[in-house]
């Protein structure tokens, strides 16, 4: 444990909390690119080096192998490819995302109160961009100034490119806000109230990826607090829970059908006849990754056919050896968001959180490329730092285990 000196060790730099707050604020808004929040962020590296606010602990070494073994192995493939430029881009791309992450690591481990600093900063800023984005679809003001009520249904995403990409990340800034609910009681109508709203803004995404994601982090947060609430035999508490989350979802459907949405969610739920042919590119990116086990380049797969697949497209652009390093990055970190999840400690509904998206994550990886996701980056990052923070706490009361059930907490 020599190897944690600095874990939590500062109080947060008021210059730094501004730039971190508004950085994470800008996360949601990436309709351009390169988006503000990937220049606020090359901005916030650049300073925290040259003011020192940024260290890197030890202890994150055996990640940042993992993923500087991974760059090192897709260089190969950058050699041989036809648009070089291009490929260059992509993979500029990748490093940066990687380097987002353990920044994000780096920040948690060194400042005390960080972790809430920048989940607060990720759920107002996707709240903002969902109610202004469901303000300009639903309302426009005409020549009279007069406000106009637009029933027209096409998928919504917000300030992202793709509702493919928008709606899990609404779904993760929606676990995040499952968790402040949970702990902040003064603020649960509100919060319920956000969470419908963020809840309604993925329904209209038309994401068949999120939907899914959304029910599987709902049941992976709430199953263990349902859990605890039934064993402590506080029920009025569940049933009110319940019941609040019943009405929440029986008004957006009301909505939903109010305005049209029904029929459209009830098509993209079946059979569309895109899938046949994405499930077709797999197969033949897939035999052909086969021949080369560094990889055809970055950026070569959508020149065969749209991958539609993170594992399919790394491991055909990146080869086996670096598909293999990045599988063991994402598993590292789902087990230790696992493990932060068994014990009591004060963040621990922060990995629980954390673990519902990273799980998500994983699953949207079949059929969706999700190599590129900043908020998945930003999970990771998260994750990471906090198994640091979790490591220091836990050698400071080492009879707690991580395999012994928790003991029920009193504020939840």
């Amino acid at each position: 444990m020599t190897l944690l000196p600095h874990v939590l060790s500062k109080e947060i730099p008021p210059k730094l909390r501004m730039h971190i707050y508004l950085m994470c604020f800008l996360s949601p808004y990436v309709i351009i690119e390169p988006a503000p929040f990937d220049l606020f962020f090359i901005y916030t590296l650049l300073l925290s080096v040259l003011f020192k606010w940024l260290y890197i602990p030890k202890a994150l070494g055996f990640p940042m192998i993992l993923m500087f073994l991974y760059t090192a192995l897709s260089l190969p493939g950058l050699m041989i490819v036809d648009k070089f430029s291009h490929s260059l881009v992509y993979f500029a791309i990748t490093t940066y995302l990687i380097v987002l992450s353990f920044f994000i690591a780096s920040l948690i481990v060194m400042y005390r109160g960080m972790i809430e600093l920048i989940t607060d900063a990720l759920i107002f800023g996707m709240l903002v961009s969902v109610f202004i984005g469901l303000v300009f679809k639903f309302v426009s003001i005409n020549a009279y100034m007069s406000l106009v009520v637009s029933l027209v249904p096409p998928r919504f995403n917000a300030f992202f490119k793709d509702p493919n990409v928008f709606g899990p990340a609404a779904c993760c800034i929606s676990v995040l806000l499952m968790n402040r609910i949970t702990h902040q009681r003064d603020k649960r109508l509100i919060g319920t109230a956000c969470l419908a709203v963020l809840a309604f803004s993925v329904l209209i995404s038309y994401s068949r990826a999120a939907w899914g994601l959304f029910i599987i982090m709902f049941a992976i947060f709430c199953g263990p607090i349902v859990l605890e609430q039934v064993k402590s035999m506080r029920l009025v508490r569940l049933v009110m829970i319940m019941f609040l989350s019943i009405v929440a979802l029986a008004v957006i459907f009301i909505i939903a059908q109010k305005m049209g949405y029904l029929d459209l969610v009830k098509s993209r739920l079946s059979l569309q006849r895109y899938d046949n042919t994405r499930f077709a590119n797999h197969k033949l990116l897939f035999n052909l990754a086969l021949d080369a086990p560094f990889g055809h380049g970055p950026k070569t797969a959508v020149l065969v056919g749209q991958a539609h697949s993170s594992y399919i497209r790394i491991f055909y652009e990146n080869g086996i050896f670096a598909f293999f390093l990045y599988q063991l990055f994402m598993l590292y970190c789902l087990w230790v968001a696992f493990r932060m999840t068994l014990v009591r400690w004060k963040y621990k509904y922060h990995a629980l959180a954390c673990l519902a998206a990273h799980i998500g994550f994983i699953a949207n990886g079949f059929t969706i490329d999700t190599f590129h996701w900043r908020h998945m980056y930003i999970f990771c990052g998260l994750i990471l730092g906090l198994n640091l923070v979790f490591k220091k706490l836990l050698y400071e009361n080492p009879q707690q285990s991580y395999y012994v059930p928790p003991p029920l907490n009193n504020n939840i």
